[in-house]
């Protein structure tokens, strides 16, 4: 189960989900799962691609 699910059920009990701070809690927490896709993808995009001649163990002056 999600972190948002989560508290979201615990505000929803509690009867806060109405509440501004609630409301407040529950947009910060969507928020970060909207975010984390393309936040991810960027994070593969800007990772450097190792050279295919990094790769081979053979190489390896140690």
């Amino acid at each position: 189960m999600s972190s948002t699910a989560f508290v979201l059920q615990l505000m929803v009990e509690s009867h806060e989900l109405a509440r501004p701070h609630g409301r407040a809690s529950f947009a910060v927490l969507l928020f970060q799962d909207i975010a984390v896709f393309p936040l991810s993808a960027l994070v593969s995009l800007l990772a450097t691609p190792i050279a295919p001649a990094e790769l081979n163990p053979a190489d390896d002056p140690r």
